[in-house]
């Protein structure tokens, strides 16, 4: 079975890029960590792209010691991945007519 057609049978509409690129520790600049795919393998061709999460050695390590990186708050560019993730998630699971971003928390 193909990529497409393994994804339509799925049910799978959109989805969360993680690692999509490493975040410097000096500098902060976000560099790919993989080559891209090319479009006919990339799942990306297919799926929605909510959002893109980079990986930070700063966070994991946090992580490591238990403090998650939205408490420590310590990788602003994965914190405002989250975020947005979050805000993304709630409109799409708000009741039909309810406006976007009014979603009860």
């Amino acid at each position: 079975m193909n990529l497409a057609l393994a994804l339509a049978a799925s049910g799978l509409r959109a989805g969360v890029e993680n690692y999509s690129g490493l975040i410097c520790a000096h500098c902060g600049e976000v560099t790919p960590m993989y080559p891209a795919a090319a479009p006919e393998e990339s799942v990306w061709t297919f799926l929605e792209r909510i959002v893109s999460v980079p990986f930070s050695p700063q966070a994991a390590a946090d992580a490591d010691q238990g403090r998650p990186v939205m408490h420590t708050r310590a990788v602003p560019e994965q914190v405002t991945a989250f975020e947005l993730l979050a805000r993304r998630v709630r409109d799409r699971l708000a009741p039909p007519g309810q406006p976007r971003g009014a979603a009860s928390d």
